[in-house]
């Protein structure tokens, strides 16, 4: 699927908009929220660094933060 540069620009205004209601708490406090953005970015075949523009610096690292971290759980119980 190809997205437009007004479909990523209103994804990261809605991201904008959601970061701006969390406060401090970002992005911890919209934890799925910040998970079905990086989903829909996903589905829509954004590069690197479309997700980025869409999710921020500090969304980027904490959903590659949490991705991760259940990865290597997973990982970790499978061996076991």
């Amino acid at each position: 699927m190809e997205a437009t540069m007004k479909g990523l620009c209103a994804l990261r205004k809605l991201r904008q908009e959601l970061q701006d209601d969390a406060g401090v708490e970002f992005p911890q406090a919209i934890h799925t929220e910040m998970l079905v953005l990086y989903d829909v970015c996903r589905c829509l075949d954004f590069n690197l660094f479309q997700c980025k523009a869409v999710l921020g610096e500090m969304g980027w690292r904490y959903i590659n933060t949490y991705l991760g971290m259940h990865v290597t759980t997973i990982e970790r119980i499978v061996d076991q």
